[in-house]
């Protein structure tokens, strides 16, 4: 049985009857951005009792009616709405968490997007929030893969299609819950692998589609690090248990644009190097000083703060001596993480009043990869030389342990041209 992965914008209505093609298929939908902003817009404005509400509420259905102009989608699309504010109502008189409403809200968000598919298509519709159990370990929510596994076999129709809304999971108490970041991604490929799919494909828009026509998994996971990827790599793993390829195609269905991702993948290029990605809007925070000195736990206290925060660090460097850790974070992020460092620069904190602390606003990430790179000598000389070359400065530099990348961070404005000195090494 296929498994197929979309996100419903404009152009994935437009192709939805080829994307799902012949045969039975399950198609995991995702809601997009737009969709999910208009919710959001609409929640805030109800319980901040704003007059703008109505107005809001229009808009998100013209939203949806825009992506499919049919009566008896626009009649579930006001009573899915019009079941919202009800809720939203009680919750305000029942004094409901807010991360609570909202994970209700934004499931319903999701459900909305998956009906319209089953509207179109005549697929059979299943709550995702129904098949995935989840329940709390540590503040954090984690899914019962034995019961969540039995829902999966037990609900989804192997000899014709089906839909399924995606992202969001059921606490034994019956609450709607966010898997959180990937979620949706993960019961995409948790489906595949239950289902003994022999592939999952995710439809991106081209430019979230590698230039390589292969990579192997552990490729992927570098290629598709970034916030607005194609899908999140930790969400593949069910997939690599199972050795089941993904293969990530254009939703415009252009052609010959698509990436296959396996655990034997063929070499792609002449070199070692298999492709280079850049993330940006980041800034990088180094804490450097005497106090770091042989002192144990100044990294678990660090980065500690950092989750404390709820911040994602996506570098890390730190000097032999231990006299500086270097760390990039989002540009959104460092302003909180820059308070709770300061807060914890004292005699009977995490640092010395002595050591200090820079912030280097806008920079990138700039990272090359490739199964192919590990126990070859020379691939960091010519990484360097290349950029030495293009007159890019570097502000830090990291390479995995594994030997399958090396992460380089550069001023924003030198992104582009260090990204192109690089691509010529492929």
């Amino acid at each position: 049985m296929k498994v197929k992965s979309i996100i419903l914008d404009s152009t994935a209505v437009g192709n939805l009857e080829n994307i799902i093609g012949s045969g039975p298929s399950c198609i995991v939908v995702k809601a997009p951005a737009k969709a999910q902003q208009l919710f959001r817009d609409a929640v805030d404005a109800q319980l901040g009792f704003s007059q703008e509400t109505g107005a809001k509420y229009t808009a998100l259905k013209a939203y949806f009616v825009s992506l499919y102009n049919n009566a008896d989608f626009a009649e579930a699309v006001d009573e899915s709405l019009e079941s919202t504010r009800s809720y939203l109502s009680e919750g305000m008189a029942f004094r409901v968490d807010y991360n609570s409403i909202m994970d209700y809200v934004m499931a319903r968000c999701v459900r909305l997007c998956a009906l319209l598919v089953s509207k179109k298509t005549g697929a059979v519709l299943l709550d995702g929030a129904r098949l995935v159990c989840c329940r709390e370990e540590n503040g954090q929510t984690v899914i019962d893969w034995n019961t969540t596994d039995d829902n999966i076999r037990k609900s989804i129709p192997q000899d014709r299609l089906s839909v399924v809304s995606a992202g969001y999971g059921m606490s034994a108490q019956g609450y709607t819950v966010n898997i959180a970041r990937g979620g949706a991604d993960l019961m995409a490929t948790a489906i595949a692998s239950v289902l003994d799919s022999p592939e999952i494909v995710f439809y991106a828009a081209d430019d979230r589609i590698p230039s390589v026509s292969e990579l192997s998994y552990d490729e992927a996971a570098h290629f598709f690090s970034g916030d607005d990827a194609a899908i999140f790599p930790p969400a593949m793993w069910p997939a690599v248990k199972k050795d089941i390829p993904i293969v990530v195609s254009s939703v415009s269905l252009t052609e010959g644009v698509s990436t296959v991702i396996s655990r034997n993948a063929a070499p792609q290029g002449s070199g070692c190097i298999t492709g280079v990605v850049c993330d940006r809007e980041m800034d990088l925070i180094t804490v450097y000083g005497t106090g770091l000195l042989g002192s144990v736990g100044i990294s678990s206290a660090l980065f500690g703060l950092m989750a404390k925060e709820g911040i994602n660090i996506r570098f890390i460097s730190q000097s032999s001596q231990e006299y500086s850790i270097s760390f990039a974070i989002r540009h959104s992020d460092s302003g909180k993480a820059v308070e709770a460092i300061k807060a914890n620069l004292s005699d009977n904190h995490l640092l010395s009043i002595n050591d200090l602390m820079v912030l280097n606003q806008k920079v990138c990430i700039v990272s090359v990869f490739g199964d192919r790179m590990k126990n070859v000598p020379g691939v960091s000389a010519k990484v360097y030389a290349a950029l030495g070359a293009a007159g890019i400065s570097i502000v830090a530099a990291s390479q995995g342990g594994e030997e399958l990348s090396i992460s380089i961070v550069v001023r924003d404005e030198e992104a582009e041209d260090a990204v192109e000195a690089l691509q010529a090494l492929l």
